[in-house]
């Protein structure tokens, strides 16, 4: 039986102490996965508070989820992805490859036969990618891609940040219920971008990215480390959320993060709503506060969500 968690994720962006216009405000959409301890049916704009600088920020309505979505899995085959590492403890030895392959699969099988996916794997300064399809053809598809390997011979390093770019230009122009799935243990050492401009981007298109981290508990060095914080931060800016493709992982990488399986991210997103916020007009990202209402009949709901509205422009 599958694991239930209850939180509740909010789309927004980056820092800044932007001034708050004295009286103007304008109307956004904000992105919401609101995951309970059962159903979420019966979720009502007024069981939420929003703030922004201790100004109410109001929650117009709750929009449904989207009817169908539009997935790219971004899998790292980079050097530290692909081998298996054999140490003295078999416990602590894991095959990644097997390891993605699995957790592809589960993620994968978890897509409602309505929405499309498609694959970007990357290694080093090349990538491959298939086009959108349902379910059962991208799932047929996957054993082609994970078999790519780019020319030539060596190790080849990880441009993590530049390929979720390109995954989301694969998702250009973008549309409600846009996913990005990255499954990699995080660590970027060879992108021309920055993980705060991708971040940005991510942010301003309202794409969420889910991660699953595959990576070997027998090598829990600090860069290792580093890059599943970057990776799992990333993640929970954009809206999104972790899971672990053995549990074992987060205890070796110090990850404060879900415990959710690679089944489980997925159907999170059978709840992802779009809340029609009206706020105080801003010229740069504002960090903003989202709360249970203690009038919300005893709904349990934990919340969990970016600290940050986009800029918006005075509508009235």
């Amino acid at each position: 039986m599958k694991a239930l968690l209850s939180c509740l994720v909010v789309v927004a962006s980056l820092s800044n102490n932007a001034p708050l216009a004295a009286h103007a405000s304008c109307q956004m959409s904000v992105p919401v996965i609101a995951l309970a301890s059962g159903s979420a049916s019966g979720f009502f704009a007024n069981d939420l508070r929003a703030t922004m600088k201790g100004k109410e920020v109001t929650i117009n309505e709750v929009k449904p989820p989207p009817a169908t979505r539009r997935f790219v899995f971004v899998l790292d085959r980079s050097g530290s992805m692909v081998g298996t590492r054999t140490m003295p403890d078999s416990a602590l030895t894991l095959d990644l490859d097997r390891l993605m392959r699995q957790g592809v699969e589960q993620a994968v099988g978890e897509v409602p036969g309505g929405d499309s996916i498609a694959f970007l794997a990357f290694s080093g300064g090349n990538s491959t990618r298939s086009e959108f399809a349902a379910q059962k053809a991208a799932l047929a598809e996957l054993p082609a891609i994970l078999a790519w390997w780019p020319p030539g011979r060596g190790i080849h390093k990880t441009p993590l940040w530049l390929n979720i770019e390109s995954a989301l230009k694969m998702l250009t122009p973008h549309e409600a219920g846009d996913v990005i799935v990255v499954v990699s243990d995080g660590r970027d050492n060879a992108s021309t971008i920055s993980m705060k401009k991708v971040q940005a981007d991510l942010l301003t298109a309202g794409v969420p990215v889910l991660a699953i981290f595959v990576a070997n508990p027998s090598e829990p060095t600090l860069e290792a480390r580093a890059g599943a914080s970057d990776l799992a931060r990333l993640a929970q800016v954009t809206g999104g959320t972790t899971a672990v493709a053995d549990a074992r992982i987060a205890r070796a990488l110090s990850l404060s993060i879900s415990m959710l399986q690679s089944d489980q991210l997925i159907p999170l997103l059978t709840h992802q709503y779009e809340l029609e916020v009206e706020a105080p007009a801003i010229q740069k990202p504002e960090k903003w506060e989202l709360k249970v209402n203690s009038t919300a009949g005893g709904r349990r709901l934990n919340l969990l969500y970016p600290q940050y509205l986009l800029p918006c422009t005075e509508t009235h």
